[in-house]
């Protein structure tokens, strides 16, 4: 009877994988599984002291990357939930993470006495897509933008920047240009503060789009043809997730949408703009084809452009139209001439059955439309 307590006791052991990782700790007596220990990821560098949950790396532990960054705190198999992320120059964040991103509920420390205050807006680039943009004003009125994408194993910082108050003062007067269509002020504010072409935000609103959204979503394309010139970005979104593409497919502005893509052969981001979804799980070809369903005016060439791109149908599947029997277009598909769009998009949909984004992880709302 001993014996046979004996063996439930946990003991040390050490244990050597073929792929190279190493586990140094306590295991169960009976099942083996890893209890608390050390592991060392050789393929990415990482190593781990901590608890294990079902003999995964899970529950409270310090992780070290190979950037020499730390995380303490909770985690589940390397998804981190709350603690501290400490940065190799000693700048820490503390909170909340999802997606191996921060969140909201997150405080910004740096070594010299900085810090964040009145919290962070974080906004992702799209539904499902494991990359963020997390904002924050630190105490001494600078405004820090960063992007970070999240990896199965870990969170990755791939930009900051700290945009300086005497730029931040013009972001008001340049968003306002850009609800309007007033492209003197827009290139005059940029001609000093060029910096705003990429991070000014309309914050008169909740969703605090990008000057790039606002300027699509009123379709003001040349000053969408400055913004870009200067550095805009296309896939930066507003909270709702949509970003240029989406507001200017939602308001059928076949201009704009033209101008944006073009430009999908010199990014990936510009690509993975066209075919983000949104936060309500639509992608801007989706928005054109409800928009040219609804016989808004523009509608069609958007739908054209969007699918000459090679855009991702998100969610829309070959299918009959259901039309309000009052419409021309219902009248012309009762005279069985389909109009050509209707065609097109038709035969686009049975060749692109269930469109990439919809089972990607990489990749109805209403886009605030700003009218003074």
């Amino acid at each position: 009877m001993r014996a046979a307590v004996e063996t439930n006791q946990p003991t040390q052991a050490r244990k050597e994988y073929p792929n190279g990782d190493v586990f140094d700790g306590i295991v169960d007596g009976v099942s083996g599984k890893r209890r608390y220990g050390t592991l060392s990821l050789k393929a990415e560098g990482i190593q781990y002291i901590g608890d294990f949950v079902d003999g995964e790396p899970s529950g409270k532990g310090t992780i070290v990357y190979n950037d020499r960054s730390k995380f303490e705190g909770e985690h589940h198999n390397f998804q981190l939930i709350k603690g501290e992320y400490r940065f190799p120059d000693e700048e820490r964040h503390e909170g909340v993470w999802f997606c191996n991103c921060p969140t909201k509920e997150g405080l910004r420390k740096y070594k010299d006495g900085r810090r964040s205050q009145q919290g962070m807006m974080v906004v992702c680039k799209g539904k499902n897509c494991p990359r963020f943009k997390v904002n924050f004003v630190i105490n001494n009125g600078m405004r820090v933008v960063e992007d970070w994408r999240g990896t199965a194993t870990g969170a990755i910082r791939e930009s900051v920047t700290f945009i300086p108050v005497a730029a931040l003062q013009y972001e008001e007067a340049l968003v306002r240009a850009c609800s309007t269509g007033n492209t003197g002020n827009v290139s005059k504010v940029l001609k000093t503060h060029g910096i705003l072409a990429k991070f000014a935000l309309d914050s008169s609103e909740n969703k605090c789009a990008p000057c790039l959204v606002v300027a699509a979503a009123n379709g003001f394309v040349d000053v969408v043809k400055i913004l870009l010139m200067n550095g805009a970005d296309a896939d930066s979104c507003d909270t709702d997730m949509h970003n240029a593409f989406h507001a200017a497919a939602f308001f059928a502005h076949a201009r704009v949408l033209s101008v944006l893509c073009e430009l999908k052969s010199t990014s990936p981001s510009v690509e993975h703009a066209m075919n983000a979804r949104s936060e309500s799980g639509e992608t801007p070809l989706q928005m054109a084809v409800t928009a040219y369903r609804q016989n808004v005016p523009g509608a069609d060439e958007c739908v054209r452009l969007l699918i000459n791109a090679g855009a991702d149908p998100g969610d829309l599947e070959p299918s009959l139209i259901v039309l309000d029997p009052s419409s021309l277009l219902f009248n012309t598909l009762l005279f069985l001439v389909p109009p050509p769009t209707e065609v097109l998009l038709q035969s686009y949909l049975r060749s692109n059955p269930h469109s990439q984004a919809s089972h990607s992880a990489e990749s109805d709302g209403v886009v605030s439309k700003k009218v003074d």
